[in-house]
């Protein structure tokens, strides 16, 4: 060891910087997988949810664009299904939400997109 000290040093030192490189990596995914599940857990509050018994006819696959966070669409339901809800034994609270996909549309007709650089209008 004492020949070649300054290998030794740096081998110790290299060993040393990886074990803390791989240590503070998996730090960073468990706070960030908790900070996830947080985030989970206080958006979803409640103990029921009532949707569609079937698959919404044009439904995008699960984790596509207008995808609710509860699998693949479904076939939509009556907002007035919460008074009925509302009236069962048990039932503290219900509320309506409405979930899906907007397109605004501008004076002209034509779609508004809101995603991308502006555009400049054309001369």
């Amino acid at each position: 060891m004492r020949a070649h000290l300054v290998r030794f040093v740096l081998s110790v030192l290299a060993v040393t910087l990886g074990v803390a490189f791989v240590t503070g990596a998996f730090a960073f995914r468990s706070m960030l997988s908790s900070t996830f599940d947080d985030i989970i857990a206080t958006t979803l509050v409640g103990d029921a949810y009532v949707r569609g018994s079937e698959p919404a006819p044009d439904a995008p696959t699960q984790g596509g664009s207008g995808s609710t966070g509860f699998g693949s669409p479904r076939t939509p339901i009556p907002l007035d299904l919460v008074d009925d809800v509302q009236a069962v034994d048990g039932v503290a609270r219900a509320a309506a939400d409405v979930a899906g996909t907007v397109v605004l549309v501008g004076a002209d007709g034509t779609a508004v997109i809101t995603t991308g650089p502006r555009a400049r209008p054309s001369p």
